[in-house]
């Protein structure tokens, strides 16, 4: 009976040319997984396991485009959690995926030149619109005369960024000359009157009281601070409207990211176009009519003035660096007085720590920072960062390197998610994916827990994280003690975080989670 039925298949298959077709690339598909998943690497128990899948080349796009951190933690429990690094393919690119803290840290010690950052940094050029002339002169070295004799090599561009970045936000003179203003222009805005002015999210509700969207209230707050600190006052007296713009292009930056055809991308590429026409008026300017601008932005249009670069492609690539500095700046103030609206205690514990911080206009930030002083206030910015970090550190490997027990084979790519570390039960418990404001309270230690990398770590370590933590501390406490606050209406869902979409830094909201904010003067 049997045999007559698989003949009877094997018939129909046969005398049907669409089943034919459909069979035999079914079984070619099985003979190909079963040599690349298991054949080949019996062959190299050495190389990393690559998770499976069954198109060749694409891989696992659709999962890395629709959710790349479900992807990765798929992967991770694929192999049974065991935290060895692992691969994924994606369009026809092998990702090393580390999910063990001691092999990042070990990946961020490398530093013989297997490993290299410049790639990324092409890729995003390209992607943001830089031409190929602009970026061969950011990654310049030395200068070459008509009859090609090189002179003296220099650091390129991309490099000295890095450095003069470094140079402005690590503590000392050029940070305290940034913060300073910083704190001052966040203090004046701080105030009823000013906020009941911002009539695209605030709604009044009586006197001295006023209901805010509150992402778009941090937006603005937050990408104005950023724009002023940096570039002065100029480039929003050339478009008032710049702030706006911003939000609407980051909210469909992914797109970007993802390179989408333009044919289905148009909001988000009008919004980039007129932000990068804004930035080239904005270089336009003599240099007196800008003269409120940061350290940091003279040295980097020094730089292009030297090595000629176009004002087209100077625009865009200012226009990429106040993508980096806005782009992240009001999401961690938003995460964390979103957690401290959720537990009312929680806001009033805040407000009598920081209240000694706090006069009038002047914030003390060094009190602020003080974890014996405002033990629950660092201990909840340590868990919102923790939770909230959703970047990767990415690396290209130059040669074969040995981490983990496993031979990463060069060409190939290094991925080390941060959330694969910070969710990591092993390191913060059981509970690792909820919010615990008393964790880092009751354990300071794990501040130094190697699993612990909201900033990433090695060369791309984030220099903004200074800044970012006083900020959002100083947002806080001077948010807390001028305003009672409250959820309105109270029975408001929490935000759910945009795990879908590609982020920068810290994860993004989803569209239509945002939450309304009762603000009333406090006497």
């Amino acid at each position: 009976m049997e045999s007559s039925y698989a003949a009877f298949v094997v018939t129909t298959i046969t005398h049907d040319p669409r089943l034919t077709c459909l069979a035999i690339t079914l079984l070619s598909l099985s003979i190909w997984r079963l040599l690349i998943f298991t054949v080949i690497p019996y062959f190299y128990p050495k190389d990393p396991k690559e998770y499976p899948y069954w198109v060749p080349f694409v891989g696992h796009l659709h999962s890395f485009f629709k959710n790349s951190s479900q992807l990765v933690s798929e992967a991770r429990l694929y192999f049974h959690d065991a935290r060895e690094p692992f691969a994924l393919t994606v369009a026809g690119q092998k990702w090393y995926v580390l999910t063990k803290a001691e092999d990042v840290a070990s990946t961020y010690k490398i530093n013989d030149g297997s490993l290299s950052y410049d790639i990324f940094a092409i890729e995003v050029m390209r992607m943001v619109g830089i031409s190929e002339d602009g970026i061969s002169k950011a990654f310049q070295t030395c200068d070459v005369d008509q009859d090609e004799i090189r002179a003296v090599p220099y650091k390129h561009l991309v490099r000295l960024c890095k450095e003069y970045q470094l140079e402005q936000l690590s503590p000392g003179d050029r940070f305290a000359q940034l913060i300073g203003p910083a704190i001052e222009w966040l203090g004046l805005r701080m105030d009823i009157e000013w906020i009941h002015s911002r009539e695209w999210y605030v709604s009044p509700i009586g006197q001295g009281c006023v209901n805010v969207s509150l992402y778009q209230w941090l937006s603005d707050i937050f990408i104005s601070l950023g724009t002023t600190t940096y570039f002065g006052r100029s480039l929003e007296e050339i478009d008032p409207s710049h702030i706006r713009t911003f939000t609407t292009f980051e909210s469909l930056s992914w797109q970007a990211m993802y390179q989408y055809p333009g044919i289905f991308c148009g909001e988000m590429a009008r919004a980039k176009v007129t932000l990068q026409n804004t930035m080239a008026e904005y270089f336009e300017l003599p240099k007196d009519r800008r003269v409120d601008a940061s350290w940091f932005i003279f040295q980097i249009e020094k730089e292009m003035n030297r090595l000629k670069i176009s004002l087209t492609d100077r625009a865009i690539f200012f226009f990429q660096l106040y993508w980096s500095i806005n782009g992240n700046t009001r999401k961690a103030p938003f995460w964390m007085l979103s957690y401290l609206l959720f537990d009312e205690s929680l806001i009033e514990t805040i407000r009598a720590e920081t209240e000694c911080a706090l006069d009038g206009n002047d914030v003390n930030v060094a009190y602020l920072l003080d974890v014996q002083k405002c033990p629950q206030l660092n201990s909840i910015w340590d868990e919102t960062i923790r939770l909230t970090a959703f970047a990767a550190s990415v690396r290209f490997l130059t040669r074969d390197i040995e981490l983990g027990g496993k031979v990463l084979r060069k060409g190939n790519r290094i991925i080390m998610p941060q959330r694969q570390l910070h969710f990591s039960e092993r390191a913060f418990g059981e509970n690792a994916t909820q919010f615990e404001p008393d964790r880092f309270l009751k354990n300071p230690a794990l501040r130094r827990n190697s699993s612990l990398r909201p900033f990433g770590g090695g060369a791309t370590m984030c220099p903004g994280r200074n800044l970012a933590k006083q900020m959002t501390l100083v947002f806080i406490a001077i948010a807390l003690n001028r305003f009672d606050i409250s959820l309105n209406p109270p029975n408001q869902a929490f935000p759910r975080p945009a795990e879908g979409k590609p982020s920068i830094g810290l994860v993004d909201m989803q569209d239509g989670c945002d939450i309304q904010v009762k603000l009333s003067a406090r006497i």
